[in-house]
């Protein structure tokens, strides 16, 4: 499977090329799959976007970009987090 809708995990995959160890990329692919669970909606997507990728901004900066209270943004990391673990075996 090739990672192609997160730049940043397709960046990592690609630079890691044949010497990574497999688990490595599934590790990755898992991480890509949870990301593809959680963005359930085009708010959801944006978090993920303006969180995680790009320029690092504060969490206020995206409560006021998004014009979303920072308890959702508090929810949504946590519900992100959790199908990462869920995803690579870390949390049941």
């Amino acid at each position: 499977m090739e990672v192609v809708a997160y730049p940043e995990v397709k960046k990592k995959v690609i630079e890691l090329g044949d010497a990574a160890p497999d688990e490595v990329k599934a590790w990755l692919l898992q991480m890509e799959t949870a990301f593809n669970q959680f963005c359930t909606t085009p708010e959801k997507s944006e978090f993920l976007r303006l969180k995680f990728w790009g320029k690092r901004i504060s969490n206020n900066e995206i409560c006021n970009l998004m014009g979303v209270k920072k308890h959702r943004l508090i929810t949504w990391k946590n519900e992100l987090l959790t199908l990462v673990g869920k995803n690579v075996g870390m949390i049941e």
